[in-house]
């Protein structure tokens, strides 16, 4: 019991100092950052209770890799927008169907999806995420997404069960 809370409090540490020096810009900020970092890595323990989907960790670099680029594109996207003559904006209300299933995965994609080009999370009714976008296509960022953490939590893999002996 000891060794699994250990293990989750390094994969909630992992994920929140990813997060930190994403939003940072690779500065840790000193103990400062380092408290928070800890401070947050455990109150993601205590609000998400125990996790019941593994993701892989050989899959993190590449979800990474996406969530980075997609912010950059997201930031290079809104200031185009912003600095357009035309400003090439078209707002829509998108409902969008999750397919994730309950716990962390839907957290990890609400918490993500406002960092995708033109796309804000703004609500969650049951399995309906209200994404608030800069433009109806929006809608496929959203689901690209949505298969990018399907396969960093291997959602759809078959797992083989043991036969009793």
């Amino acid at each position: 019991m000891a060794g699994e809370n250990v293990r989750r409090f390094a994969k909630a540490l992992v994920l929140v100092l990813l997060l930190w020096l994403i939003m940072t810009g690779g500065e840790l900020g000193g103990a400062f950052g380092v408290a928070t970092v800890v401070i947050a890595a455990g109150g993601a323990l205590l609000y998400l209770g125990r996790w019941t989907h593994r993701w892989r960790w050989l899959r993190l670099p590449g979800f990474v890799l996406f969530f980075v680029s997609r912010s950059f594109v997201g930031g290079l996207d809104v200031g185009y927008r912003a600095l357009h003559p035309g400003l090439p904006v078209h707002p829509a209300w998108i409902r969008y169907k999750l397919s994730l299933p309950i716990g962390e995965p839907r957290v990890v994609m609400v918490a993500v999806v406002s960092l995708l080009p033109g796309t804000l999370a703004a609500d969650l009714y049951s399995d309906e995420l209200i994404i608030h976008g800069v433009t109806p296509s929006a809608e496929s960022e959203v689901r690209r997404l949505e298969e990018k953490i399907r396969y960093f939590y291997a959602l759809d893999e078959v797992v083989p069960t043991q036969k009793a002996s």
